[in-house]
């Protein structure tokens, strides 16, 4: 993936995943206003399992991160 994608900044996701690893990912991906509307609307209606799909098949990410955005999401910080 280009590194142009991301926001500048590091996000460090620690003690999230069981196996005990820390993951950190580089920022961001730049989303637009309608499909981050889109993002929240699922995310609200319960269905993070829309949002998942999205990530890993629509945009290329891998679980990972996808779960990381996700996450993001529920927090209110993307």
């Amino acid at each position: 993936m280009s590194e142009n994608l991301f926001c500048s900044g590091m996000k460090r996701v620690s003690k999230a995943y069981m196996d005990g690893h820390t993951r950190t990912f580089r920022g961001y991906p730049e989303i637009g206003k309608p499909v981050r509307k889109m993002l929240k609307q699922w995310i609200n209606a319960d269905e993070p399992e829309k949002a998942a799909m999205f990530f890993t098949e629509k945009c290329g990410f891998d679980p990972d991160y996808a779960g990381f955005l996700i996450r993001e999401i529920y927090r209110g910080y993307l």
